[in-house]
């Protein structure tokens, strides 16, 4: 066989390769890929579950000795959460300062602090 021969060859054994392909699997798949399209126009999704908020007090049998204890445990819970929070918004505001401060640097110090070293610099040319 030629090399041109070899090359139409294998150009009719791959067109009938991909003629195969389609005729076997293309429309199934594409049937398939359509799917959960068409099921999510017909059925819309379910909405996200409800989060509930447990208490542990009624739902557990203590005795009195655990239950002072839970209590306890409890307000120390609430306390060290408060503070977190407190900790937590306190350094929100101090970047939210910081940043303001960097933007007042940059926006409005600079340039008149190199405005002013400018019109030093042209005074003394000027002198000089």
């Amino acid at each position: 066989m030629t090399d041109q021969s070899m090359y139409q060859f294998d150009v009719v054994k791959r067109h009938r390769i991909v003629l195969g392909k389609r005729a076997c699997g293309y429309q199934r798949q594409t049937k398939h890929c359509n799917l959960p399209l068409l099921y999510s126009k017909c059925c819309p999704p379910p909405p996200p579950p409800a989060r509930r908020r447990v208490d542990l007090s009624a739902a557990l049998p203590f005795s009195g000795k655990l239950t002072s204890r839970f209590e306890e445990s409890k307000s120390k819970y609430a306390k060290s959460t408060g503070k977190l929070h407190r900790a937590h918004n306190e350094y929100i505001l101090l970047l939210r300062e910081v940043a303001l401060h960097q933007k007042h640097y940059l926006s409005n110090l600079l340039p008149a602090l190199l405005d002013f070293q400018e019109t030093a610099q042209q005074t003394m040319v000027k002198q000089w």
